[in-house]
C-alpha cells in the first residue's frame, strides 16, 4: 500500500500545470466578458490536456471552471491501466489595471481541483484513492501594442499548488502530500478582429520542481 500511495504522490506532484482562462487579462477594467480555451502542457515526467471556460465581471474578477486529463509515461504510472482526471473552479482578482497612470497591472489567484484516479486493475484489488490540490498565484503583467489588431501582454509570476492524497485497501489506508512553488514566464499574444472577438495564444513556462511548458488557445467575446 505504501509503494501505491507513493506513486500516486509522484503522480500528482509531477502533474504539469494547467492554466485557467483569465478572461480578465485580455479587457480593460469596466469591461465584462465570456472566455473559452484550450491547454496543452508538458514536462519530462508527463503530459496534460485541458480545457476551461470563464467569466470576467468588469475586467477584473473572474470565475473559471477547468477540466483536465493527465498522461504519463510508464516510468511514472501506479497502474498500467490507469486514468487520471481533475476538474475544479478558479477564481482570479485583478487589483490593479494597466492604464495612463499605471504601468502595470496585477492579478492574484486561487483555485481547487479534485482529482479522479481510474483503474480496473486497482479496483480487482479494492484500492480507492482519494486526491485533491489547491493553488494561488500572483502576477505582474503589461499590453503592448504590436499593430492595429494585434498586441503582446508579457507576464511575470509566482505559483504554489499543495496536494493531498490518501489510499485506501485490504491492507489499511494511507496519507500524503507535496508542495510545489514555481515562478511563470508567460506571453499572451492576441488578434482582434472586427466583431471585437479576441483570440489569443498563451506560451507559457513554469520552473518549479520540474520545468513545465505549456501552449493555450482560447477566445474571449466582450459583453458591452
Amino acid at each position: 500500500m505504501w509503494r501505491l500511495l507513493v506513486s500516486v504522490a509522484l503522480v500528482l506532484a509531477l502533474a504539469p500545470r494547467s492554466a485557467s482562462a483569465q478572461v480578465s487579462i485580455w479587457l480593460q477594467r469596466g469591461v465584462s466578458g465570456l472566455g473559452a480555451s484550450g491547454t496543452f502542457s508538458v514536462n519530462n515526467e508527463g503530459t496534460s490536456y485541458g480545457v476551461d471556460a470563464g467569466y470576467s465581471y468588469q475586467g477584473f474578477l473572474d470565475f473559471d471552471l477547468n477540466a483536465t486529463y493527465y498522461s504519463y509515461d510508464s516510468d511514472h504510472q501506479f497502474a498500467s491501466d490507469q486514468h487520471v482526471y481533475g476538474i475544479g473552479p478558479t477564481i482570479q482578482y485583478h487589483p490593479l489595471k494597466q492604464d495612463k497612470d499605471m504601468p502595470v497591472s496585477v492579478s492574484l489567484g486561487v483555485g481547487f481541483q479534485k482529482v479522479f484516479f481510474s483503474s480496473d486493475n486497482l479496483s480487482q484489488l479494492d484500492v480507492s484513492i482519494d486526491a485533491w490540490n489547491v493553488g494561488v498565484n500572483g502576477s505582474v503583467y503589461h499590453f503592448f501594442r504590436l499593430g492595429e489588431n494585434t498586441g503582446v501582454i508579457p507576464s511575470v509570476g509566482l505559483t504554489f499548488v499543495h496536494s493531498e492524497i490518501s489510499a485506501s485497501g485490504p491492507g489499511g489506508s494511507l496519507s500524503g502530500n507535496s508542495d510545489d512553488l514555481g515562478v511563470s514566464l508567460a506571453g499572451y499574444f492576441a488578434y482582434i478582429d472586427e466583431g471585437g472577438r479576441i483570440y489569443g495564444a498563451v506560451p507559457t513556462i513554469v520552473l518549479g520542481d520540474h520545468v513545465t511548458f505549456l501552449i493555450q488557445i482560447g477566445v474571449v467575446w466582450s459583453l458591452l
